[in-house]
């Protein structure tokens, strides 16, 4: 009997070969899944990758889930502490508990073929054989077609091979009455990690649990310039877990610290840019200047909606901006401290910074158009601010985009105030092709007919202001109306101001605007009978302009 029991023992060891745990059920755990409100969303089975706490589940356990947390074999309890990674049509899900020095599998080197004999390791439970009946392929993977049973005791177990390494993981088989399950390649673990793009993952954004920073520093970096601030827990742990991984890069407190300026805990933010500045190194990805200049904008944006606040001013942006230029003369940090004077009210001194960086190749539409409104602040020479909205205009790209549209209006408005009406109406051409007519309003169809009325584009200017009148509504609509008719007169059709004239007045039937309109119109078709008893309605209605017009008819 002993030399039986010996010989067994003997087969065991050889089958498995020591690894560094007692067993390959050691290894595997169960897992319990938690929603928001604390109550289970689900629980199954699962395994530890490496000695360092890492497991992996399937993916539809942690769908969904807010916090879960695992039971090993001896019955020790850990939580799930970061997603690793995900993949819903993988079915799996890889993480990081607080466990420290698990028992493990690791990775079988071969494949196993059809027909192999391998070993199906339950939670707490001897290990099943179990044999593959079917090999396919399942994109870069192999998908194993089992004899063991297709419950949920089995889902997420590993299978072991002879040299007790795991081979695959067991699966639920979703065909319509299987009885028997499969598994998946082991080697489809290792696709399962959280890139740049991660913050942009469905899978991963499906798992409300904190997920893991990716493992490369730049690439963490991308990842927290992605991930939405929205959830401040999750953003700020994201932000903590970058400063631990990476605490010689000033980066991750300038990021922290921008969180914080955005929650209004502006002494925490300045602790965070003062320790910045002190790891300006060559190990960071951001030096002092950027620093600087990050404050200053946030600094610049506090003051301009919360002007009481006695800390984060105007004045210490510009500061900032200042300190920004010392450190390195980049042209964008003099635009900064223009935009800190111009916000100021200091608008010389904003025009000649603005004017500096119009001498550098940093000029831009931007800058020269800021040049131009911190000019007319000045009351500056309406030329001079034109010639600087002509530099801004021309280097725009053709064809104008909707974030050019404002350049284009704001220049159309300058060439009106100076008598220059045609050139104005083809900027708001420009304008109108830029922002598309569906975006636009019956106020700016009538603010370009005026600039066309004013350089007798008569046409065109009939179409915008019967354009505008389809756009609005009462009372804008019969000032359009009226406009239209006085259009009609100034261009000399006389007949057509009457046609539309005797239309308005059965709607407005106490305008005197619309009665002078009339009686113009018929005392310039030589019918003073008519012209004398609209211009005399008109009187009665108090307009007094009317007189001149009466004695020119008489």
């Amino acid at each position: 009997m002993r030399k039986l029991l010996f010989s067994f023992t003997l087969t065991l060891s050889t089958i498995f070969p020591f690894i560094g745990i007692s067993g390959p059920s050691d290894a595997v755990f169960n897992i319990f899944a938690y929603k928001a409100d604390g109550t289970i969303l689900a629980n199954g089975y699962g395994f530890f990758i490496n000695n360092q706490g890492e497991g992996v589940v399937s993916f539809n356990l942690l769908k969904g889930a807010y916090r879960a947390e695992i039971i090993d074999a001896k019955g020790k309890k850990y939580n799930v502490v970061r997603i690793l990674g995900a993949n819903s049509v993988l079915d799996l899900t890889k993480f990081r508990t607080d466990a420290r020095k698990t028992p493990f599998l690791e990775q079988a080197t071969t494949m196993p073929d059809n027909g192999s004999l391998l070993h199906l390791a339950n939670y707490k439970s001897d290990e099943v054989s179990a044999i593959i009946t079917n090999v396919s392929d399942f994109n870069q993977y192999k998908y194993f077609d089992l004899n063991a049973q297709n419950v949920d005791k089995n889902f997420g177990c590993p299978l072991i091979d002879n040299n007790r390494r795991v081979t695959a993981i067991v699966q639920k088989n979703f065909t319509n009455g299987a009885t028997t399950a499969c598994a998946l390649d082991i080697k489809a673990i290792n696709t399962l990690n959280i890139t740049e793009m991660g913050a942009l993952n469905t899978d991963l954004k499906e798992i409300k649990i904190q997920k893991a920073l990716p493992a490369d520093e730049k690439a963490a970096l991308a990842y927290i310039y992605l991930l939405s601030s929205a959830d401040s827990t999750t953003y700020v742990t994201t932000l903590n877990d970058f400063i631990e991984t990476y605490p010689d890069n000033a980066e991750g407190f300038v990021n922290r610290g921008t969180f914080y300026a955005t929650k209004q805990l502006y002494s925490l933010a300045e602790k965070d840019f003062k320790t910045a500045l002190s790891k300006n190194t060559e190990k960071s990805t951001i030096k002092a200047d950027g620093i600087h200049f990050t404050l200053s904008k946030l600094m610049y944006n506090v003051a301009l909606r919360t002007p009481n606040n006695s800390d984060w001013t105007l004045p210490r942006a510009l500061e900032e901006a200042e300190l920004a230029y010392q450190a390195n003369p980049n042209p964008l940090y003099l635009m900064q401290q223009g935009h800190c004077l111009y916000a100021n009210k200091q608008y010389d001194k904003a025009y000649d910074a603005y004017n500096k960086v119009n001498t550098t190749n940093f000029a831009s539409p931007e800058s020269f158009y800021a040049a131009a409104n911190a000019l007319s602040f000045m009351k500056g020479d309406s030329t001079k601010v034109l010639v600087l909205l002509d530099s801004c205009v021309s280097r725009l790209n053709k064809p104008y985009s909707k974030s050019d549209a404002n350049y284009l209006f704001v220049r159309a408005q300058y060439l009106t105030r100076l008598g220059k009406f045609r050139q104005a109406v083809a900027d708001y051409n420009d304008y109108e092709s830029a922002m598309g007519p569906a975006s636009l309003t019956a106020k700016f169809y009538y603010i370009r007919e005026q600039a066309e009325r004013s350089c007798r584009m008569y046409k065109q200017a009939i179409d915008d202001i019967r354009y505008a009148q389809t756009l609005s509504q009462k009372p804008e609509y019969f000032d359009y109306r009226l406009e239209e008719v006085s259009l009609w007169l100034i261009a000399g059709e006389f007949q057509t101001a009457v046609d539309a004239g005797e239309a308005l007045i059965k709607e407005l039937p106490d305008n005197a605007d619309a009665y002078r309109f009339l009686g113009i119109a018929y005392g310039e078709l030589k019918n003073k009978t008519k012209a004398i008893s609209y211009l005399n309605k008109a009187k009665q209605l108090g307009d007094t302009s009317v007189e001149s017009f009466i004695k020119k008819y008489q």
